[in-house]
């Protein structure tokens, strides 16, 4: 249970984190917009804008997904392991996790593919992906964790009613 409740803390902290960094992309981000402005608008509707919105976007779903697999970890130190609730967060946060990792890497080859980048972007592109394909294991990860969780917890009931 050690384990488990040092994992809790340190998705705390990536929480935080990203709470952080979330905040000060919105507030890089907002200038370029001009503050909802008419020309702010026409500024939203730029590629390298759009990028960095749909970026922020998938960043947030990705959020969300911690904040349910941090759930989920409170449920194991609440009741146990091979509970209900515990599988539901779980397979929320997986699937989460799967959305925005996948559509994350598919702008991050669309990135790829556009030639106007010089030689540095590509690395940083390259970095980008591995990290979104990161997010799509450990999304996978969390969702195959729901069927395991499902066993135990039908184990558990064919354990209760046998005795």
């Amino acid at each position: 249970m050690k384990k488990i409740k040092f994992l809790n803390k340190l998705v705390i902290l990536l929480i935080v984190l990203y709470s952080l960094t979330n905040v000060l992309s919105i507030y890089s981000v907002l200038p370029a917009f001009g503050y909802g402005t008419f020309n702010g608008f026409f500024n939203f509707l730029s590629f390298t804008n759009f990028i960095v919105t749909l970026d922020f976007f998938f960043t947030l779903i990705f959020f969300i997904g911690l904040i349910y697999v941090h759930r989920g970890l409170l449920s194991i130190i609440k009741d146990g392991v091979f509970n209900i609730k515990t599988k539901e967060k779980f397979k929320r946060g997986g699937i989460l996790f799967l959305v925005s990792g996948t559509l994350s890497f598919l702008l991050g080859l669309s990135l790829l593919v556009n030639d106007n980048f010089q030689d540095d972007y590509y690395i940083l592109i390259l970095i980008f992906l591995g990290k979104e394909f990161f997010v799509l294991v450990i999304g996978f990860s969390l969702y195959a964790l729901t069927d395991i969780i499902d066993n135990g917890l039908m184990l558990k009931q064919e354990n209760e009613l046998t005795i």
